[in-house]
């Protein structure tokens, strides 16, 4: 009599034994590589830092800057403290970046190290927007700022720019690196936009008054260049406004009408007519 005996469970399989103990082993194999590999990559790196790094000298100095920019690179690099011996890995780029925005001067500064031995230097010069006449010491002091009110050139100093003059300014102290007032700001910031759109009727402007009514409003007074007579404005100028102004201007000029006027009044958003003696 035979029988059958039914088992349960999985079969034992020599070659699936085989696989397993190749697969096994290639893991291993693969483990040790990546250890080796992550190790030697370690003392690579201990002995890269510890001997090599620190012998990575700076040879090579690229100073990038305007035509126009008035400070040498001789005089840059004494800014940014680099003087002496420099090593790649040692040169601490914020720190020389913080050094050469210090100087009123510079607006903006890019500093980076490009392997394996250079340093890239990039600075730009701030551009004068308008021009101050401050009273101190009994003396008229002229001074220069930009679109974000920085004084940049004081006294002597200051270069014949085509710029208006800003009046009505009151200043405590004078320094350079000084900040007109926060208020005048976003003036400051329209007079740029009109100077970009528009130059050749920015450089129609001889002068701008500030009126001083109060901490936030101020009231403007123009006064264009070739004419006697001033343009009051609200606290905003752009490019619209100022092709107005010179639009009426040109109409009184051709009416021969310029020796009556003293004021063109564009507060309420339309012009308003000031004779003289009126």
């Amino acid at each position: 009599m035979s029988s059958t005996i039914f088992r349960t469970g999985l079969t034992y399989n020599v070659a699936d034994a085989q696989k397993e103990k190749s697969f096994t082993a290639k893991r291993k194999f693969i483990t040790l590589a990546i250890s080796l590999i992550c190790v030697t990559l370690f003392v690579t790196q201990i002995i890269f830092q510890a001997f090599i790094a620190p012998q990575l000298a700076i040879t090579k100095i690229e100073i990038h800057c305007s035509s126009a920019f008035p400070l040498s690179n001789d005089e840059i690099l004494k800014l940014a403290g680099l003087e002496g011996s420099l090593y790649y890995f040692s040169v601490n780029t914020a720190q020389i970046k913080s050094r050469l925005l210090q100087h009123p001067l510079i607006r903006t500064a890019e500093v980076k190290r490009v392997f394996p031995s250079s340093l890239y230097i990039r600075v730009a010069e701030r551009i004068p927007l308008g021009m101050a006449l401050v009273n101190s010491g009994g003396r008229t002091i002229p001074v220069v700022f930009d679109e974000e009110g920085v004084i940049f050139e004081i006294g002597r100093s200051v270069s014949n720019y085509r710029i208006p003059v800003i009046s009505g300014l009151k200043f405590a102290e004078l320094s350079l690196g000084l900040r007109l007032p926060s208020e005048l700001h976003s003036y400051l910031s329209e007079l740029k936009k009109l100077r970009e759109t528009t130059p050749a009727l920015f450089e129609q402007i001889s002068e701008i008054k500030f009126i001083n009514r109060n901490n936030s409003n101020h009231e403007v007074l123009l006064y264009p260049l070739n004419t006697k007579v001033r343009v009051r404005t609200a606290n905003t100028i752009n490019e619209n406004l100022i092709k107005q102004i010179f639009v009426v201007l040109d109409i009184i000029e051709q009416n021969g009408l310029e020796s009556e006027m003293s004021e063109l009044d564009f507060r309420a958003g339309q012009v308003v007519f000031r004779v003289k003696g009126g």
